[in-house]
């Protein structure tokens, strides 16, 4: 019946009657002990013995059952990370993997026991050139490379991690397989967007800055000194005072109407959200051009200013179309005034809108 009950209690047996045979037979049932009454002073030292025994075997159960809720928990652990995770020995057989590595190999974890990674995750005859395990037992340190698997068609990220023994040898290595197709295709996407819009603004002729509001300086980049014709050696390095820049490229004519809009827009406490600015420049070569700024601000949410920030675009062809189409027009109205042909525009509703000199002379009206 204690058996049954699964209870650990020691069971002792003490008795005047019972012969040898009988107490052989009870302790191959289970009693821990059987003491004859003529030998009662063994009873205390029998019951502090199987006590203790029954206190080490308690706390052995204690022991294995953490031992087996780790474990356990361990596996739980193992199985749910989304990463294709293994154990592997020195010559890349595998000890244990979680389960979404078997399934992305489409086999069981106890079939995958003693196989080869390469050959059931990548289907080659030998590891992959780029994979990290040569690394990581050469240098008994962490390796982590990036592979394209032809297999699966993606980007992985494989991390190497090396196991040792006690006395720091290697014994194996835990492998983790993370897919990072996603993330690769958003470095590429953001790549070609930053090279197409660094395209689009080579092509308009636009440059950026930023202006810190603490300090009063102006920071730029390569392409910015390229457009005024210069480099950043030349000029001393990418941060320059406004007064600096405006000395050094603003049009003499200009300077004194860009530094006063500058600093109006600077003291005031709502500056504005965009500013636009046209004025000349002059490059390093000599070379005058129009720039249109377009400058607008930042602030954080107590709306106080943190930041400053621009781009200069290059309108000189504008203008000069623009100062061309004047010309042109200015020359067509002295032709169509001076012209000994009578000439005339006329509206759709047939009314006259304007007429030359010779046009109203011949009807005798003037202009």
């Amino acid at each position: 019946m204690l058996q049954k009950s699964g209870l650990d209690i020691p069971f002792i047996v003490v008795s005047g009657t019972i012969g040898e045979e009988t107490a052989i037979a009870l302790m191959k049932a289970g009693a821990n002990d059987c003491i004859m009454k003529h030998h009662l002073p063994r009873l205390v030292p029998a019951v502090e013995r199987e006590l203790s025994e029954a206190q080490t075997r308690q706390t052995r159960r204690q022991a294995n059952d953490k031992i087996r809720q780790a474990a356990e928990e361990w596996i739980r652990t193992f199985d749910s990370i989304t990463d294709l995770v293994s154990i592997q020995d020195t010559e890349y057989r595998l000890i244990k993997v979680n389960q979404p590595y078997a399934r992305a190999v489409n086999m069981t974890p106890d079939a995958l026991i003693g196989k080869r990674c390469y050959e059931v995750l990548h289907e080659t005859i030998c590891s992959p050139a780029k994979c990290p395990h040569e690394q990581m037992l050469l240098t008994k340190e962490t390796a982590v490379d990036e592979i394209f698997d032809v297999r699966f068609g993606k980007f992985l990220e494989v991390t190497i991690s090396p196991i040792f023994d006690t006395n720091r040898i290697v014994t194996g290595s835990v492998h983790i397989v993370k897919d990072i197709t996603s993330s690769k295709r958003s470095e590429e996407a953001l790549r070609t967007s930053q090279e197409q819009l660094s395209d689009a603004m080579d092509l308009a002729r636009i440059v950026y800055w930023e202006a810190d509001p603490t300090d009063n300086m102006l920071v730029f980049d390569d392409s910015f000194y390229t457009f005024y014709g210069t480099t950043a050696e030349q000029e001393g390095g990418y941060r320059m005072t406004r007064e600096e820049y405006t000395k050094r490229f603003v049009h003499p004519d200009d300077q004194l109407r860009i530094a006063q809009h500058v600093e109006q827009n600077i003291s005031n406490p709502e500056p504005e959200p965009v500013a636009d600015l046209e004025h000349r420049i002059i490059r390093r070569d000599g070379e005058v051009r129009h720039i249109l700024v377009r400058a607008s601000v930042v602030k954080d949410d107590s709306g106080r200013l943190v930041k400053r920030y621009g781009a200069n675009q290059d309108i000189t062809d504008r203008k000069e179309m623009a100062r061309a189409l004047q010309e042109s027009g200015e020359q067509f109205e002295k032709l169509f005034m001076e012209s000994p042909l009578g000439m005339v525009t006329v509206g759709a509703d047939g009314r006259f809108i304007r007429a030359n000199t010779s046009f109203c002379r011949m009807l005798g009206y003037t202009e």
